[in-house]
């Protein structure tokens, strides 16, 4: 195997992220998940396909293409790529969302070397600061509703809860909670 397949693959996903952090940075967009896969599955993979078919037709320069590597090893850059890539769309969600360990992890940290009691840390957060912004996420992902008061779950919430059950279930873990 050819040690460009592995620069390339990697690089790829560099540019992904790149246009990831410039895009978020310029605008926030409410559909996060949607422009994730845009930006890492859906853009790399038409640019892949559209400059097999350059080479193809021999439309690229030098005949075999600009990048040392044969139409054959390309499927496994985009493997590559779209495992870096899914891995960081899974993860996303935990970076970009207000942890409260993490919060509390924080929060202990700036009243170092001594630190806090209980009731200290209590005081630092609300029921509100936990529950607002997770409840903010669950709307903008489409995922639950609220009207006139009751939340409720969209189709997509009520087929992410049946998945989540079914894969504890399947582990052998508790149905309710977490």
């Amino acid at each position: 195997m050819s040690h460009y397949i592995l620069i390339i693959g990697v690089l790829i996903f560099i540019i992904c992220l790149g246009l990831h952090i410039l895009v978020w940075r310029w605008y926030h967009p409410r559909k996060e998940v949607i422009i994730l896969f845009l930006i890492f599955l859906i853009i790399p993979a038409v640019i892949g396909i559209a400059g097999l078919g350059l080479n193809w037709f021999g439309l690229l320069p030098g005949g075999t293409g600009v990048i040392p590597i044969s139409a054959f090893d390309w499927p496994l850059v985009f493997l590559l790529h779209f495992s870096l890539a899914g891995a960081y769309i899974l993860s996303y969600p935990a970076i970009q969302a207000v942890s409260p360990s993490l919060a509390i992890l924080l929060v202990v940290e700036s009243s170092a070397p001594q630190g806090l009691t209980s009731n200290e840390l209590r005081s630092h957060f609300t029921v509100e600061d936990l529950l607002e912004a997770r409840l903010r996420d669950l709307k903008d992902g489409y995922l639950a509703v609220e009207s006139d008061g009751w939340f409720r779950l969209t189709w997509r919430g009520l087929l992410l809860v049946r998945f989540n059950r079914f894969l504890r279930i399947l582990l052998g873990l508790p149905t309710i909670g977490g």
